[in-house]
């Protein structure tokens, strides 16, 4: 089965996000409101699992003419297994402008770089 590519708008996204009842709550996270089976207040989290014969989607919607920049990234090795990607934005509490480290994780595998606001 061919799925089409639905456009990128970031407005249609939100408004469908605010009527299924996840409101955004400080710095853009978004949270249950009036969801049912969902205790209000809980983050939204977003999983992506990749099934037999869409493999060609993911192809598809990315182009690296559109990279605006490539970042090096450290690998570490997880102890314990993460089932779901995970973001850390772990701010520095060193003086001056803002600064800190980004981490994505999944599975047992961790990459890392160093951000700042220049």
């Amino acid at each position: 089965m061919n799925l089409p590519i639905a456009a990128f708008d970031t407005a249609i996204a939100s408004g469908l996000l605010d009527q299924a009842g996840w409101r955004r709550a400080g710095k853009g996270v978004r949270v249950a409101h009036g969801v049912k089976g969902i205790t209000d207040n809980t983050p939204l989290t977003l999983g992506f699992t990749a099934m037999p014969g869409q493999t060609q989607y993911g192809a598809m919607a990315y182009n690296p003419a559109n990279d605006i920049a490539r970042i090096d990234l450290r690998q570490t090795t997880l102890a314990t297994s993460l089932e779901t990607l995970t973001m850390w934005l772990i701010p520095s509490r060193d003086p001056g402008p803002p600064k800190g480290q980004l981490v994505l994780a999944w599975g047992n595998v961790s990459l890392s770089t160093d951000w700042s606001v220049r």
